[in-house]
């Protein structure tokens, strides 16, 4: 998304695809809902441009049996922390408070410290990262200066929304230390007509207020629109997907209830002529019984058409 430019009733949206082709779109409302993932918090020190620094973590394999320095103590560093020991990473973590943040998922915080007390993770805390090199980073520690053997590091520091092409479009902020835009709480619209806000773009850098508990808000803005706004988001195609794997799991268990109330003779008929020995005979009846049973349970949930199959088929032994 490049720009936003009109007003209520005829807005212009500039966009560019991944080939860098240029696209134009009009619209009558606009909803921005960008999020806040594009731009992360750097850490604003000698190396961070270096080609191991990450701000964002996708999987741990490439990381095994290496010395991975993990910055923060939020949700985000201490998944990723978590993750990667799990997979084979020597792992240190560097926070600048003296703790691992209290706002931390109630499943995952107990599970760090004691990975931290066990000394399976080694932990800074009231500690800064000052330098990154190619095979070493630099640590400011309440002790004094500490250089650690390093391999990657992955800077797990926060992420904001983009203010930047939010006042480019002309929208409002509040003079507040979290740069939370300004809007109507009922609709949800900015000081430009036809301009809206959704998730957790609305509170500028106090995302977690936002990131759950405020996500009903965009119904209202639904009402208020109506027709003709082009969303800014990917939240119909998730709702999309949610509602495939919904059938899909109905479909599934539709043909296994349909599959299990297959006649049960034709299956020991085939099988009594591939193991012909009584023995087999006998752990064979004793299956079947046993299949029979199972599939009357599922007698509640098959048509009526089933039923009598079923009924005609378990009549003959």
């Amino acid at each position: 998304m490049k720009t936003v430019t009109g007003q209520d009733g005829n807005f212009r949206v500039t966009a560019t695809d991944r080939s860098g082709k240029i696209h134009d779109y009009c619209a009558k409302k606009v909803i921005v809902s960008t999020g806040y993932y594009d731009l992360a918090n750097r850490l604003n020190v000698p190396g961070e441009d270096l080609p191991i620094v990450f701000h964002y973590y996708k999987e741990p394999y490439p990381y095994y049996d290496s010395d991975v320095l993990v910055v923060g103590g939020k949700n985000s560093a201490a998944e990723t922390a978590l993750d990667l020991w799990r997979h084979g990473a020597r792992v240190t973590l560097v926070h600048r408070d003296d703790k691992i943040s209290p706002g931390v998922k109630y499943w995952v915080r107990p599970d760090l410290e004691n990975r931290i007390k066990n000394k399976e993770i080694t932990a800074y805390f009231n500690s800064t990262v000052k330098e990154i090199a190619e095979n070493y980073v630099l640590l400011s520690t309440p002790q004094g200066p500490l250089e650690l053997k390093n391999d990657f590091v992955m800077a797990m520091t926060g992420y904001q929304p983009p203010f930047d092409f939010m006042k480019s479009m002309g929208i409002q902020f509040h003079d507040d230390e979290f740069h939370t835009p300004a809007y109507n709480e009922q609709t949800m619209g900015t000081n430009i007509s036809g301009l809206y806000l959704a998730g957790v773009v609305c509170g500028g850098l106090k995302t977690n207020k936002w990131f759950i508990v405020k996500g009903g808000k965009t119904r209202a803005i639904v009402k208020v629109l109506g027709r003709g706004a082009i969303f800014l988001t990917s939240s119909l195609f998730t709702l999309a997907s949610w509602m495939f794997w919904a059938l899909f799991n109905l479909l599934a268990f539709c043909a296994a209830c349909f599959t299990v109330s297959l006649p049960c003779r034709m299956v020991a008929s085939m099988l009594r002529r591939i193991l012909p020995f009584s023995t087999s005979t006998q752990c064979l009846a004793a299956g079947t019984n046993q299949l029979r049973a199972a599939a009357r349970s599922f007698t509640l949930v098959r048509a009526p058409l089933y039923q009598r199959r079923w009924r005609r088929s378990c009549s003959h032994p």
